[in-house]
C-alpha cells in the first residue's frame, strides 16, 4: 500500500497507522473527482457537438427550432454579421 523506500523518521509524530486511517476518506474524494471528470467530459463532448451543429444548421438549412425568433435574428445571434452575405 505504501512505498517502503521512503524514509520514515522514528521520532515523527504521525504514525503510518494514522496515515492508513485516512485512506477511506482519500478514496471517497478520488471517487468524487473521477465522477466529476466523467460528467465534465461527457457534457463537453455533447455541447461541443450541439452548438456547432446548431450553427451549421442555421447557416445552411435555415431556422433552427431550438432557437426562438426569426431566421435573421437567429443568424445575427449565432453567426457574425461579416460572415453573412445578407
Amino acid at each position: 500500500m505504501f512505498r517502503h523506500e521512503i524514509y520514515w523518521k522514528s521520532d515523527c509524530e504521525v504514525s503510518m497507522l494514522d496515515i492508513k486511517a485516512t485512506l477511506p476518506r482519500v478514496d471517497v474524494v478520488q471517487g468524487g473527482l473521477l465522477t466529476n471528470l466523467i460528467v465534465n467530459c461527457l457534457a463537453n463532448f455533447m455541447l461541443g457537438l450541439f452548438f456547432p451543429i446548431c450553427i451549421l444548421m442555421n447557416r445552411f438549412k435555415g431556422d433552427v427550432p431550438c432557437i426562438p425568433g426569426t431566421i435573421t435574428r437567429a443568424q445575427r445571434v449565432l453567426v457574425p454579421s461579416h460572415a453573412l452575405n445578407v
